[in-house]
């Protein structure tokens, strides 16, 4: 009994080692994006919008009316003229575009693309059953997720340091699990429309 369990348990673990690798492209783009985003983004709120409360003030203004036609796309900006508002608007902001377009493109990927390749049969002749490779895959792209997420957090705040200022740490975690959230969403979609 006991051997069945540790080969089960390493079946899982082979399995989830190559689910890792399958991400591996879209994991590196998606931490590079979010990371350089992230931690320009935060770094650059004082040269952008100001040093003053008054500048910053006039750039909230401005950003304002400008967000106001592409209000469809990105959330109206909130308080920009805190570093924190300034980095949740044009960071957490715009990263759902890309963490959903790369949940997408990895989910369908999971399905069809290893159907197409065949590698789905040799998983399957490996002993793994179909929903138990899908679950190795999900938990895949959620640890790939999790570090994207990670990654886009601690870039902001260390942004937001090397800019003079500091992002609450609830704030950060609030928007991440949002992102996170979004992209379990968006890969559990992109399964379901590959079966």
């Amino acid at each position: 009994m006991r051997t069945a369990v540790t080969g089960a348990a390493g079946r899982d673990a082979a399995a989830l080692r190559v689910a890792l690798r399958r991400q591996r492209a879209g994991w590196v783009a998606c931490e590079l994006l979010a990371g350089v985003v992230a931690l320009g983004t935060a770094a650059s709120f004082p040269s952008v919008i100001g040093t003053t409360p008054e500048q910053r003030l006039a750039s909230a203004r401005q950003l304002a009316q400008l967000a106001r036609p592409i209000s469809i796309l990105l959330p109206i900006p909130n308080q920009v003229d805190t570093v924190g508002g300034y980095v949740q608007w044009r960071v957490f902001g715009g990263l759902p575009f890309v963490i959903a377009g790369w949940a997408l493109l990895a989910g369908t990927a999971a399905i069809r693309g290893e159907e197409q390749r065949g590698l789905l049969e040799q998983w399957l002749a490996t002993g793994i059953s179909r929903g138990r490779w899908v679950a190795v895959r999900a938990a895949a792209f959620a640890v790939a997720l999790a570090t994207v997420v990670l990654l886009a957090g601690g870039a902001a705040a260390a942004g937001a340091a090397l800019g003079g200022g500091r992002l609450p740490a609830g704030s950060l975690l609030g928007a991440g699990t949002a992102l996170a959230g979004l992209g379990l969403a968006g890969y559990g979609v992109a399964l379901l429309a590959g079966q």
